[in-house]
């Protein structure tokens, strides 16, 4: 084979990056090997394989030696030297009657996760002299891994057949595929065989890429064969693959006869066969026949076990039968005296008998497959969509790639509907069809590896919490790429979909698995930075009923510590408790100092400052000076968030209160807590659940996490630039935005409460601000906030308003009710803003309407062509969802397609643009 020399190298690789992880594929030559090869390239991992030749064929790497990222070295595996930066995988697919022991201590130096490809027939009582090695081979892998702590998994394979296979194993399947190559198929009887489980080379390379790229699969045996088919059913489709696939054949259904690690196999790894059975063997004829390559003569005395201890040889009568009867779609009765006397079918008759063949076999049959697959096509698609809403992973996977086969094989019926097509029959609806199974054979693909890449991330939190003992750094790599593959096959798909004008895709609905993608994508790029080394970080319960800043007044804190990837241990504490234990004394702001009387600095209050890494900064400097402890990061968590939580992962016991908390008693619990011991208790009972519960539900716990990050109910800063920087570019930094080049107008109200506890829980509020440009291009605005205090206690609801608006701006009245605030107001600049600043009382079931009246420093330029005008108006973290509504006046010079009138809420920050031309 031209060019393959070129690419053997002996025992020194000097063109491998150290930047990607690199695989050691022993056997690469052969049929398993050289697949393996091809799929890992797939995935951007580097190749190195080892080959002597002495079985495998160069062709096999035909398509691995097109890749810059292989590269093959031809030796004995037993005597190889490996001089590489580093090695992540072993596949030893080589066998037999060699000495593994060197690979072994290379894996061992190199710290590299294993794979070694064993024989099925392992779990027979009394194995075949072949077997030995394979038996003894484990043994061998088994000792090293114990007393080395290997990475060592074994996968015991049935037999494999597809394109390039060879014909060496002793299986039902491979024989007649070899009899059919040498035209012998007619002569092999199938009667003292009743059924094979031999796998497809596709899905058996995906079994052990799996098993090796999957988390906590270590020391473990996967066992890869496939469900029962009966061997006579194989004979019928090896001498006609064509017609059965056209008819869209279905083997028959036969009791499931497992392996002792099957079931765990498929249900650990999410793996099963997908390949159709007719496909499968369909392509294996075809790639034989197309590259005219040898194939050996049968063997003559062959004595195959039976697969099945119960044997029916007069099946394959039966079969013939079955088959026939299948075939005859219509009887024509032709009456003898319409034959006159002849033997044979009219000229009109025959050609009518054709063309009715050819319609039913080449249109009808092809029609109800498509239907048929069709149908489980979407039972499929629905079930991975429920299944990824109660957080099965594992079972949507399996749902996805079985939708994955219907599709394959409603291509294969399809295509088959060529004359039809050509002939001008049911044209469109076809091309539209198969439009559509573009669209979904790409889809599905990024949902798989949306739904793996969730999967391995999730693995990879049990790997932190030590239930799973694997490799981190490989689980994250996995994750992430499979992940920003799902991103970028998923973004393309909704760009295709806008460029086509389709809508959406009937069945599916790709946005679900867009949010899972790039929810799980962010957490994978930043959790290996986050746990790495050791690194410590609070987590505080604040509760909004109480404003204070940018969030609620602090109720608890909770340290987690991290070592080597690894939770270390987890620590919590009340905040009235961080207080007493504070061993210095601070001036607070001297907001806090005149409207609550503290007077030395409280960590309760440490997050009075609206700019939340600035307050997470003053949390973690008050928690060290009260506990001695360096963090690397604050996330805090608004008690209203807890309630979901809570919903998700089930009622937690707070042992110590005699009580059980859940989402409906949630908050009756925290009303009563006057000392905050229940807040903390919970805070700690809840990070244990997230982090040691079996089975949680992942995609419903990432989606909590993500929402509210959204709606500020839980804010995140990391000492770390990298992570600060992502999170202020994508804009969930906590950040009062600083001013810009564009002059973009911004409104940010915040609110603390400064009179009686919990006060500001029954308060409800309504927003309203008009903009009004004038004739000039100057912008004026009035503020409008409505507030009814609906307390049933009595309890008047004392506040301190803060109102963060462009520096420059002049505020012209403030009153609420008949109470003018200017004459008490005061006025500062923060990060560039100004803030102006008062305080009110709304009592008992009291409605009042504040308003606030200023121009802004913005003036547009009405003369020029087009005209832009933003506003960003900025939640307070703690606040719920309050109505807003903002309404813009121009003048008659300037018009605008946008909307001039909006309705929406503060659920999260919002920013508004409206475009102007003369």
């Amino acid at each position: 084979m031209q060019g393959i020399t070129e690419n053997i190298i002996r025992n020194n690789i000097n063109s491998v990056s150290r930047n990607s992880p690199i695989a050691l594929i022993v056997g690469a030559s052969g049929f398993i090997g050289s697949y393996i090869s091809e799929e890992l390239l797939k995935k951007n991992i580097q190749v190195i394989g080892v080959d002597n030749f002495s079985t495998g064929e160069k062709e096999n790497l035909s398509e691995a030696i097109k890749s810059r990222k292989f590269q093959l070295i031809n030796t004995d595996a037993s005597s190889l030297n490996l001089e590489v930066p580093r090695l992540d995988y072993i596949f030893i697919t080589a066998g037999s009657e060699w000495d593994i022991s060197k690979i072994l201590n290379i894996a061992n130096n190199h710290k590299s996760k294993v794979v070694f490809i064993s024989d099925i027939g392992l779990y027979d009582r009394n194995i075949s002299s072949a077997l030995v090695w394979y038996k003894n081979s484990e043994e061998k892998i088994a000792n090293f891994a114990m007393e080395n702590n290997l990475n060592a998994r074994v996968v015991r394979m049935g037999a494999v057949f597809g394109p390039r296979m060879h014909f060496r194993y002793g299986d039902p399947v491979v024989r007649l595929i070899q009899a059919t190559l040498l035209g012998e198929i007619q002569k092999e009887s199938t009667a003292l065989e009743f059924s094979s489980r031999a796998l497809y080379i596709a899905d058996a390379a995906d079994l052990i890429i799996k098993s090796m790229l999957s988390g906590s699969t270590a020391q473990k045996i996967f066992d890869g064969v496939n469900d029962p088919v009966k061997v006579y059913e194989i004979k019928q489709i090896l001498l006609d693959p064509l017609w059965h696939e056209t008819r869209g054949f279905i083997p028959s259904e036969l009791p499931p006869w497992t392996t002792p690690n099957l079931a765990n196999t498929k249900k650990h790894l999410s793996w099963k066969p997908k390949t159709n059975i007719v496909t499968a063997l369909r392509s294996t004829l075809h790639f034989f026949k197309e590259n005219e390559i040898h194939v050996p003569k049968l063997e003559v005395n062959y004595n195959p076990e039976p697969e099945s201890p119960t044997v029916h040889p007069e099946e394959e009568n039966e079969w013939k039968v079955k088959v026939n009867e299948w075939k005859k779609d219509v009887e024509i009765d032709i009456k003898k005296s319409e034959i006159k006397k002849s033997k044979f079918l009219s000229v009109k008759n025959f050609i009518n008998l054709v063309l009715w063949v050819v319609i039913t076999y080449g249109l009808i049959y092809p029609i109800l497959g498509i239907l048929w697959n069709g149908y489980q096509f979407r039972e499929n698609i629905l079930s991975a969509e429920v299944s990824l809403s109660e957080g099965e992973l594992g079972e949507s996977l399996n749902n996805i790639q079985s939708a994955e086969g219907n599709l394959n094989f409603i291509n294969g019926l399809v295509g088959s509907l060529k004359l039809p097509l050509q002939v001008g029959i049911l044209n469109k609806r076809l091309l539209v069809i198969k439009d559509y199974l573009i669209f979904y054979d790409s889809t599905l693909e990024s949902v798989r590896k949306s739904l793996t890449g969730a999967k391995d991330l999730y693995e990879s939190f049990k790997s932190i919490s030590g239930e799973y003992d694997t490799n981190l750094k490989d689980q994250i790599d996995n994750a992430n790429s499979e992940l920003e593959a799902a991103h970028s096959g998923l973004s393309e798909i909704k760009l295709n979909l806008q460029r086509t004008g389709i809508k959406k895709l009937p069945f599916i609905n790709p946005d679900i698995y867009i949010k899972l993608t790039s929810q799980n994508r962010t957490l994978a790029r930043f959790l290996p930075q986050v746990v790495s080394g050791e690194k410590s970080y609070l987590v505080i319960i604040e509760d909004g009923s109480r404003l204070v800043g940018s969030g609620g007044k602090i109720l608890s804190a909770s340290r987690i510590d991290f070592n080597a990837g690894k939770f270390k241990q987890l620590e919590t504490k009340t905040a009235s408790l961080i207080d007493k234990e504070l061993t210095i004394s601070t001036n607070p702001p001297q907001i806090l100092k005149s409207d609550l009387n503290i007077q030395k600095g409280q960590f309760q209050y440490s997050n009075f400052d609206a700019d939340f890494p600035t307050a997470a900064k003053m949390m973690s400097w008050y928690y060290n000076k009260s506990e001695g402890e360096v963090v690397d990061g604050v996330i805090t968590i608004d008690v209203q968030s807890l309630e979901k939580l809570l919903r998700i992962i089930g009622p937690v016991s707070l042992e110590d209160q005699g009580k059980l908390a859940d989402s409906k008693n949630l908050k009756e619990l925290l009303e009563k807590d006057k000392d905050d011991r229940i807040a903390s208790l919970l805070s700690n009972k809840l990070l244990n659940k997230l982090f040691f519960v079996p089975d949680i539900n992942w995609p419903e716990i990432i989606n909590w996490f993500g929402s509210n990050i959204e709606t500020k109910d839980i804010q995140a800063y990391f000492e770390d630039n990298r992570i600060f920087a992502y999170l202020l570019s994508e804009g969930i930094s906590g950040s009062i935005p600083r001013p810009s080049k564009d002059q973009s107008d911004l409104i940010s109200i915040i609110e603390t409460s400064v009179g009686e506890e919990k006060s500001n829980a029954a308060l409800d509020r309504k927003l309203e601000l008009a903009t009004k440009i004038d004739n000039h291009g100057n912008l004026s605005h009035n503020l409008r906030v409505g507030y009814i205090n609906g307390n049933g206690k009595n309890i008047s609801n004392k506040l301190r308003m803060r109102v963060y608006i462009p520096a420059g701006s002049k505020v012209t009245r403030a009153f609420i009710g008949e109470i003018d605030l200017m004459k008490n107001s005061t006025s500062t600049i923060e990060y560039g803003r100004l803030v102006y600043s008062f305080v009110f009382e709304i009592k008992p079931k009291e409605q009042l309407s504040l308003n606030f009246d200023y121009t802004v420093p913005i003036k547009l330029n009405l003369q020029s062509d087009k005209i832009n005008y933003r506003l960003d108006v900025i939640k307070q973290p703690g606040t719920l969802s309050d109505p807003f509504e903002w309404r813009i006046t121009y003048p008659e010079s300037i018009k605008t397609s946008s909307q001039t009138n909006i309705i929406t809420d503060l659920k999260k920050d919002r920013s508004f643009a409206v475009d102007f031309t003369k």
